[in-house]
Order: structure tokens, then sequence, then C-alpha cells
């Protein structure tokens, strides 16, 4: 996703910070949760190159998040008992309803100008406050419109799937094959972006053009 050579640590580092921010969010208020995981995992995405107002403000944003996640959904299950609903069904209907709550974090971990923050494109490594590497000029409008673009085109695709529908029932192929483009359309270089990109449309075209069977 970023392009870099530690892509892979810092990956798998912000997937471990959401899963424990997530986890000490479900049995405690969303600020105690975030000071605990900014002292555990801060350091340690800074250390891998991720600006600290963007690293902060993942974990912030998924100890937010651990509201509506099961098995301690607090705000779901609140709502299921205005809608008579169960609330582990209501739980996970929020998270399916919320997925873009948790794609984000992801996406302006690699791509910090979504925040529209000079702080987060500043990089951590560096005693002076320079740039992040590609952010020189700061925040390029053009490059952000085009990134919009395809975070609204990724968010549709990995809506639906899990949705498991699309103007019609998808199948389970479809549906890995919507998550794998969405993906794709969020990577580096541009020739993996552009190729997602036309196949997905492509995809979206059949599925949308079809006759009523699932697809």
């Amino acid at each position: 996703l970023a392009g870099g050579s530690s892509t892979l640590f810092q990956f798998f580092a912000l997937l471990v910070t959401m899963l424990l921010a997530v986890l000490l969010g479900m049995g405690m208020p969303a600020v105690p949760a975030y000071v605990n995981v900014a002292l555990l995992m801060g350091p340690l995405l800074v250390g891998l190159g991720i600006a600290t107002f963007t690293a902060h403000m993942f974990i912030f944003y998924f100890a937010v998040a651990s509201a509506i996640t099961p098995p301690v959904a607090l705000a779901a299950f609140a709502a299921s008992t205005i809608t008579k609903a169960e609330p582990m069904a209501t739980g996970f209907s929020a998270v399916r309803s919320g997925i873009v709550m948790f794609a984000i974090p992801f996406v302006f971990a690699f791509y910090p100008e979504l925040l529209l923050v000079d702080q987060a494109l500043i990089d951590p490594s560096s005693t002076a406050r320079e740039p992040l590497p590609g952010y020189e000029d700061g925040i390029n409008y053009g490059v952000l419109a085009w990134l919009l673009a395809r975070l609204v085109l990724a968010l549709y695709l990995v809506a639906s799937a899990l949705a498991a529908f699309d103007a019609r029932a998808l199948t389970p192929l479809w549906i890995t094959v919507r998550l794998v483009l969405a993906v794709g359309i969020l990577m580096r270089p541009e020739i993996i972006q552009f190729g997602a990109i036309l196949v997905a449309s492509a995809i979206l075209s059949l599925h949308h053009f079809r006759g009523p069977k699932s697809v």
C-alpha cells in the first residue's frame, strides 16, 4: 500500500494495534483505551515510519470503533434494547454497516494527506521536522482528489461484498474478487491501481446489467 520496503511490517503493526485498541475499548471508555494502546504501540508505529500524529489518530479511531465491535459492543447493545433485537446480531450488523469506519484508518495510515493536517506529513525520524518522502511540497490536491475517487470505489466494493448483494445476490467467489480488487485499487504502483479499476468497472457493469439471477 505504501510502496516502501517496510510496508509489510507497517501493516502488521497497524493490524495488531487495531486489535489491541478494539480489545481494550470493549472493557473501558475510549480515552483510557487510547492512552494505554498509545503507550504500548505508539512508539512502534512511529519507529516504522508512520507520522506521530497519524499513529495517534489511528489508535484513537479504533478505540472509539470498539463501541460497535462484538462481543462487547456497548453502543450496539444499547441500540438493541431500543429495537428489541438480539444484541449480538445487532453488533454484527453494526460492524457490517460501519465497515467504512474500520477501513478508513488503514487508508490514512498509508496516505496521510487524507487527514488534511500538516503534522501528519512530518517524518518522525527527522529531528528538523522534515516532511515524509513524497510530501516535500505539502498536500497535492489533484493527487488527493484521485485518492478520494479510488477510495469511494474501493469502499463500495467492500461494502457490497460484505453485504453479499449489489443489485442482486453475490456468490462467495464474487465476494472474494471484490475484496481483492478493493485492496488493489488502493495499492501502489499505479499500474496495479489502473488494472484493478478496469477490472472492477467491468465486473460492476456485468453485475448491474445482467438478469435478475444471482451472480
